[in-house]
Formats: structure tokens, sequence, C-alpha cells
């Protein structure tokens, strides 16, 4: 009976402060949350951006390359179509899907490219692109063509996405450039996660326009996406930039896609770490951004500027 007494007077004691309301609190402790980092200014973004651009003097990338919006017609087509059991890749970024084959790129500031994509299994190249920054060549062996012109001329041709395809534009969307310092930069509105920066140069009539936007994230302020504009103030290219790698100090991108609107997309999807200013016999050979005419190639020289065709509807 005393020890039935006993339990119950513990069991009271140690349940009266609970029931009275004088039960010893224990103190709470909250987890702050992480501060969000100092929003960026534009001149902060632009320095950040200029710095990583500038540490890039040469630049080979080893890619694969493809367009989104192939013409679907004629023996190149089918060429390209079967690249798929060849040894094509499909690839499928931004919502679209990409023929790729195997490709290099090289640039040696400050604006001479060389790039080019190889037939898969078959050997022999699908296209070749060079440029010593004034002038261009685009070898097509598939379709026996040599285009050769001047930088500055827009494609007349409406035919095809890869007769259309210019150095100025890959150079232009390559983040490898600094903002030219004559530029004027202005913060503009753009979506809560996302720094949005517009870049104006001056005109020959002494006004300013806008050339392009760079888009950032705010979480790590990298370049996400730029859209330039053309003199008349309509979109002519898109940049696409995702998964950041950090090579020698510096970042570069590993997908790349550039959309020039209503004509087509191209997709540079590296296929391993950017060899950047690294020595390579490629960039003291004066024939590397220079091509020659196949024998029996259909020239086409574009060394006047005339009024640009519309592309081909997409079918």
């Amino acid at each position: 009976m005393m020890r039935a007494w006993a339990k119950w007077m513990l069991v009271a004691a140690v349940a009266m402060p609970y029931a009275t309301g004088c039960a010893p609190v224990r103190a709470r402790t909250d987890v702050a949350a992480p501060p969000s980092p100092p929003l960026a200014t534009a001149a902060e973004l632009a320095a950040s951006y200029n710095a990583n651009a500038a540490a890039i003097r040469t630049l080979l990338l080893d890619v694969d390359v493809g367009s989104a919006n192939l013409p679907r017609a004629g023996l190149f087509w089918k060429l390209v179509a079967d690249m798929a059991w060849l040894g094509g890749r499909i690839r499928g970024t931004g919502g679209k899907s990409y023929l790729t084959v195997s490709g290099y790129l090289l640039l040696q500031k400050p604006s001479e490219l060389r790039m080019f994509g190889t037939l898969p299994l078959v050997g022999g190249r699908a296209f070749d692109l060079a440029s010593d920054g004034n002038r261009f060549e685009l070898s097509l062996p598939t379709v026996g063509e040599f285009i050769q012109g001047r930088n500055d001329c827009a494609p007349t041709t409406a035919r095809s996405p890869l007769r259309r395809l210019r150095p100025s534009e890959i150079l232009e969307a390559l983040p490898a450039f600094p903002i030219p310092s004559a530029d004027r930069l202005a913060m503009i509105p753009g979506k809560e996660r996302e720094y949005r920066l517009r870049v104006e140069t001056g005109t020959a009539a002494g006004d300013m326009h806008t050339v392009r936007e760079m888009i950032f994230s705010r979480s790590e302020p990298r370049l996400q996406r730029q859209i330039f504009y053309d003199g008349r103030g309509e979109r002519s290219l898109i940049a696409n930039y995702r998964d950041y790698m950090v090579t020698d100090g510096v970042a570069f991108p590993r997908t790349i896609t550039l959309e020039h609107p209503g004509a087509y997309s191209l997709l540079l999807s590296l296929t391993q770490a950017p060899a950047i200013n690294r020595a390579n016999p490629a960039f003291n050979d004066a024939k590397t951004f220079a091509l020659e005419p196949a024998p029996g190639a259909k020239i086409l020289d574009q060394s006047q500027c005339l009024p640009a065709a519309a592309p081909d509807p997409v079918p």
C-alpha cells in the first residue's frame, strides 16, 4: 500500500507544474535564414563580365554542333537526316531538339574564327567556316558550294541555315569580348531572380541605340542570355548560356545556343573542358583562318552587301 501511495505522489509532483501552467519553458532557438546577397549594380555586373571575357585570348572548343531547323528537301537533307544512324547525336535543350555532329571551334582575338563540323562515320566536313576578322569563307562540301565575302554583309540567301552561317553572329554570341567602354549601361526591370542589363551605343546622328540586353542570374551573377538588336530595334540574335565550368580561372558555359529569329537555331555543346589561352600550332598558322574552294565548287561571292533575304518558313 505504501509503495502505491508513494508512486501516486511522485506522478502528482511531476504533473502539477504542467497543470498549473508553471512548467519549465524550453528556450526556442530559431535558425536564421542566410542573408540575401547584396544587389549588384550595372557597373558591378559589367566589371565582372568584362574581367572574365578579357582573360580569354585564344579559345579551342571541342563541341557537338548542330541546327534545330534543317532544310527538309534535296540531297543535303537526306545526308543530314541519315546522321542519326551514321553516328550523329540528338541533343535537346531549351525545348528544341538538335541533330549534331562533332566539330571544333577556334577563336583568336581580336576576331579570327574557325569552326567546322565532321560528318559522322563517313568522314569529311559537313561544313567549314573561317574568318580573318574582315572576310569569311564558308565551305559546304555536301552541296558543292563555297561562299565568300565580307563579315559585315548579312546573308542574301534564304535556302538553308548552314548557308546563312556568318562569323559575325558567332563572335557576338561568344562570351569572350568585354562590353565596349563607350557603351552606356542601364539596369532595367526583369524577372525576380535575374538582373537585366541594357547596353546602348551611340549612333552617327548622336542618338543612343540599344544594341543588346544581357540577363544575369541573381544567385550566381553569370551571363545567362543575350538579346541583340539591329538598327531598326528588332531582335537580330538571341544567345543562351548554361552550365558554366571554370577552367584556368575563367568561367565558360558548357552549352551555348544561338537563335536567329525566323532563320535558324544553332547549338554548341562542349564535349570537354575548353582550352583557354593554351599554346597550339593552329594559332600560328595563317591557313587556319582562311579557306580555299575545293576543285569544282560553285563559288558564291558576297563582297558587296545586298539587302538580306527573308528566311524560308520552317516546315
